[in-house]
This record gives C-alpha cells, sequence and structure tokens, in this order.
C-alpha cells in the first residue's frame, strides 16, 4: 500500500480476484467426480441393503421397516435429485466469461420440484431416524409396553405422521 488512496491495494485484490476464477472450474470438477461417485456408492450400498431384506423378508421388524424407509428415500434422493445437482454444477454459461460452473438447464418446474426434493427426503430422513430413537428407547426403556406403545397400527401412524411433518416443511415456501 505504497500510494496514500489505497489504489496498490485494491490492484493486489483485483488481481486476487482474477486468479481465483480458475479455481472454481478445478473445485467444481472435483466436486463433480465426487458427487458422481457418491451416487454410484449410494446406488450399490442401498441396493444391496434391499436384496438383504427382499431375501430375509422374515426378519422384518420395526427397526428393519425403518431401515427399509431410510433404503428407499436413498435411493429417490440418489436418483431423482442428485443427478439435476450434477447436471447444474457441470453446466457453463456460454455468456460468462468468468468460467464459473452452476448453470440451471432445466425448466423452472423441474427446480421447484428438485428444491421440494431437497427440503422433503433429507427432512424424511432425519425424521425417521429419529422414529428410530424413539422406537429404540421405547424398547429399551418401557420395554413392558414397548407392544402397546409401538403396535404396528400406531407405528405405521408414527411413520406416516414424521414423513408427513417433512412434506409439510418441503413445501413451505423458501
Amino acid at each position: 500500500m505504497s500510494g496514500s488512496d489505497g489504489s496498490d491495494l485494491d490492484s493486489t485484490l483485483l488481481q486476487e480476484s482474477n486468479d481465483m476464477n480458475d479455481i472454481p472450474v478445478k473445485t467444481y470438477v472435483f466436486f463433480d467426480v465426487l458427487l458422481v461417485i457418491f451416487i454410484l456408492l449410494s446406488l450399490l450400498t442401498n441396493i444391496l441393503v434391499s436384496n438383504i431384506y427382499y431375501r430375509n423378508s422374515h426378519i422384518i421388524t420395526n427397526q428393519a421397516i425403518l431401515i427399509i424407509i431410510l433404503t428407499v428415500a436413498n435411493l429417490l434422493w440418489t436418483i431423482g435429485i442428485l443427478p439435476f445437482s450434477v447436471a447444474a454444477s457441470v453446466v457453463t454459461d456460454p455468456d460468462d466469461s468468468s468460467d464459473a460452473q452452476g448453470l440451471w438447464i432445466f425448466q423452472d418446474p423441474v427446480c421447484g420440484i428438485v428444491g421440494f426434493g431437497n427440503a422433503f427426503v433429507p427432512l424424511g430422513k432425519l425424521f425417521t431416524v429419529i422414529l428410530m430413537l424413539m422406537e429404540r428407547s421405547v424398547a429399551i426403556l418401557l420395554e413392558t409396553k414397548y407392544k402397546q406403545i409401538m403396535s404396528k397400527p400406531l407405528f405405521a401412524f408414527y411413520i406416516l405422521l414424521m414423513w408427513f411433518l417433512a412434506f409439510l416443511c418441503g413445501i413451505l415456501p423458501p
């Protein structure tokens, strides 16, 4: 900062911000590759978990039902939401000279659906994990009342309630 007006500092900051335009391309490529690997691993592991419960249908307990719900939710998110995120981060705007990534190429309704899915599915998974915790807590702490509190109809109601709450949170405006 040799000048009293700070012009050297401004030019240094401007140069640093111009140099940073090269970083996002490498960063986006790195994270896109990680996202694709994550999608493939998620598909593989969730299909394996589904296969285990399909082949061993005799082990269907309340806990297993919650794991199956989490598996289906993970598959839904992996197949229905993540590919749009990868596509949006790969595509560049030809009119933008900054080499920045992240152009949304899909129509507005798709954006709304993906936004809803990004809120609904993770919240549903979170609420399902909370229900898992509640179910295990009742099994351990209230062992004698477990069959009353976690009967099949009540348990189905708890599951529907949790996913309905996730749905309500998903449709709320940002």
